[in-house]
């Protein structure tokens, strides 16, 4: 498979992975909300609060739709407690939705830009370190991947007109270079 056959099967995948991630967030925090409203004998009520935490049978905090500030925000926790995701809208009207692993560390960010047209995804390593970057803007895209240093070791770019791949050795010289413009 080619660079750019590989390229286009990440970014189908960037693409598909984003709208399926936003609309279960979506969905679920419409899902919070519609629970939120509740009818009495004397007509409808809405219950309101900066704050909803659910719990689960056992009392472990597992969703909570929380303001901080002017940012709202829904988490969810599994069951030994451990936070798996947040997903914010931040004062910028950016999106972010951040995903963890089992040991609570960040693995996984999706990030969509209110006024800019971007969209990125960025890949934790086990240090906590940013190792991958798949980003789009406008009619640019990139793709980036870092070793444990945090040392650029491959990048791929694709904009109107034109495609540029670099490889980097350990010590972030680069090493070989294609560009198509």
């Amino acid at each position: 498979m080619t660079p750019e056959e590989r390229l286009k099967k990440l970014e189908t995948r960037c693409r598909r992975l984003t709208h399926a991630l936003a609309t279960a967030a979506l969905l679920g925090s419409a899902g919070i909300l519609t629970g939120a409203t509740y009818q009495l004998q004397g007509g409808g009520e809405v219950v309101e609060a900066r704050r909803f935490v659910v719990k689960d049978p056992a009392g472990r905090r597992r969703a909570a739709l929380s303001i901080t500030g002017d940012e709202p925000g829904l988490d969810l926790w599994d069951a030994s407690g451990t936070r798996r995701v947040a997903l914010a809208v931040l004062k910028n009207r950016d999106l972010q939705l951040n995903m963890y692993g089992a040991d609570g560390k960040k693995r996984l960010v999706l990030a969509l830009g209110a006024q800019k047209d971007y969209a990125g995804v960025f890949l934790y390593g086990s240090n906590q370190n940013i190792q991958a970057i798949l980003s789009s803007s406008g009619q640019n895209l990139s793709f980036l991947m870092t070793d444990a240093q945090k040392t650029n070791r491959l990048g791929m770019a694709v904009s109107p007109g034109a495609s540029e791949i670099i490889l980097w050795d350990s010590t972030g010289k680069a090493k070989w270079r294609a560009a198509d413009k």
